[in-house]
């Protein structure tokens, strides 16, 4: 769940209608080789096919490496949302 309805979902139409603005026009939030989440912009990031039946953002300039790290990536972030949850 992204639960980005509590962040756009403001008593005023025009909070509600600008909030959505801001969150389409922020970027993308990719995974990095680190396992890392971050926010870039859209031409900078490319979308990936996993194992895993999802499809993953990835920094465009480490698309090109992302069989030897992704696996790795994707565990390290599971790992950290499980603890946070």
């Amino acid at each position: 769940m992204c639960r980005n309805c509590q962040v756009i979902c403001w008593e005023r139409r025009e909070d509600r209608e600008e909030n959505r603005r801001l969150l389409m026009n922020s970027g993308i939030v990719v995974l990095t080789p680190e396992g890392k989440r971050t926010a870039v912009p859209q031409e900078q990031a490319a979308e990936v096919e996993t194992s895993r039946l999802v499809r993953v953002a990835v920094p465009h300039q480490d698309a090109g490496t992302v069989g030897t790290w992704l696996s790795q990536a994707l565990d390290r972030d599971a790992r950290k949302s499980t603890r946070t949850h």
